[in-house]
């Protein structure tokens, strides 16, 4: 049955498919990291992920994120290195902090 867990697999294994791919192009992963936003409009996303229709429920989508990167072998057989991965700094840097550099960089 596809559940709230399934979308939020489906969302992490873009970011870490954006991780690799910068990795194999030789970027740093502390570069990469402030590269990944999300914006209220899914921008990238062909349909919103059902966990996560919109912005006001954000919060909630990245306490989902949170609890299934915890696990033990979520990183396993990713190609990454899970030791350099500090996941709630990756997540506000997706979810708030990345948005609001480029802000106040670009506008």
């Amino acid at each position: 049955p596809i559940t709230e867990e399934v979308h939020a697999y489906y969302f992490m294994n873009q970011v870490i498919h954006i991780l690799k791919i910068a990795a194999n192009m030789g970027m740093s992963y502390d570069k990469v990291k402030t590269m990944i936003c999300l914006g209220s409009d899914f921008d990238g996303l062909i349909n919103a992920i059902d966990c996560c229709k919109n912005a006001t429920q954000f919060e909630s989508f990245k306490q989902l994120l949170k609890q299934i990167t915890s696990k033990n072998n979520f990183w396993q057989n990713t190609g990454l290195n899970k030791n350099e991965i500090d996941t709630d700094e990756l997540l506000e840097l997706i979810f708030y902090q990345n948005g609001v550099n480029f802000v106040k960089k670009h506008l």
